[in-house]
């Protein structure tokens, strides 16, 4: 012992180490674990939502293609099938609305799965580079 130590008593300490950090001086969780920066979580939470949303929205978009519509009290049909043989003026407003409308909501469907399916590939691109 040394002289400045040599009237104390010192307790011994057990420290579970819980990360890699301290033996490789790498940041990481648990050992045993990847060591990574939280970006990767974030993307892949975000894929989810855009997929599921992207999903929702073009059940919904079918769902209202199959919608029937009506004007002045007759059946003008679907967007997907209009009735058959004449229909009153008034249905073909009312069938132009519904053809837009399932055309935008699938159009937004399609471009959320889309964006999805993007950031998927470039993240999996950057994990691999």
């Amino acid at each position: 012992m040394d002289r400045r130590t040599a009237g104390r008593k010192f307790v011994e300490v057990s420290v579970e180490v819980g990360s890699e950090r301290s033996v490789t001086g790498q940041s990481g969780g648990a050992v045993g674990t990847p060591a990574g920066d939280g970006v990767g979580a974030i993307v892949t939470t975000m894929n989810k939502i855009l997929a599921g949303a992207g999903v929702v929205l073009v059940l919904v978009g079918l769902g209202l293609g199959f919608r029937s519509v009506s004007a002045d009290g007759v059946d003008c049909g679907s967007a997907f099938s209009p009735a058959r043989g004449i229909t009153p003026m008034a249905c073909d407003g009312q069938l132009d609305s519904s053809v837009t409308l399932v055309t935008v909501v699938l159009v937004a469907g399609v471009l959320l799965l889309a964006v999805g399916l993007v950031l998927k590939l470039v993240r999996d691109r950057r994990v691999e580079a």
